[in-house]
C-alpha cells in the first residue's frame, strides 16, 4: 500500500497513471482536480498529478485524513497562544534533553 503513494512522493508518472486507472479513473473531470490545474498554471502535469494523488490516496487510505487536516491549525493555534510570550521574547524552551545536561 504504502508503495502506492510512493509514486506520487516520488513523481513516478507511469505509477500515478496506473493508480489513477485502478482507483479514480475519470479523476480529471473531477472540479477539485480541475481547481487544482488552475491554480497552478505553471505546474507541470507530473506536479499537479503527484498533489492530487497524494491527497487522493491518503483520504482513501486514511480515514480520518480530513479530521487531522482539520485538528492540526487548531492545535497549532493552541501552541502558538500558550507560548506567544516566548516566542516574542526570541527564546527557546530547553528540550527534555537538554534539561538532563
Amino acid at each position: 500500500m504504502l508503495e502506492e503513494f510512493y509514486c506520487f512522493s516520488s513523481q513516478n508518472f507511469d505509477g500515478m497513471l496506473e493508480w489513477f486507472n485502478k482507483y479514480l479513473p475519470d479523476f480529471n473531470k473531477y472540479d477539485d482536480y480541475m481547481q487544482l490545474q488552475d491554480a497552478n498554471p505553471d505546474a507541470s502535469e507530473v506536479v499537479v498529478l503527484s498533489q492530487y494523488g497524494a491527497i487522493k490516496w491518503l483520504q482513501l487510505n486514511r480515514l480520518d485524513y480530513q479530521q487531522v487536516v482539520t485538528s492540526t491549525p487548531e492545535e497549532l493555534r493552541t501552541e502558538i497562544k500558550d507560548n506567544r510570550d516566548l516566542i516574542l521574547s526570541g527564546s527557546t524552551k530547553p528540550t527534555s534533553a537538554e534539561k538532563k545536561r
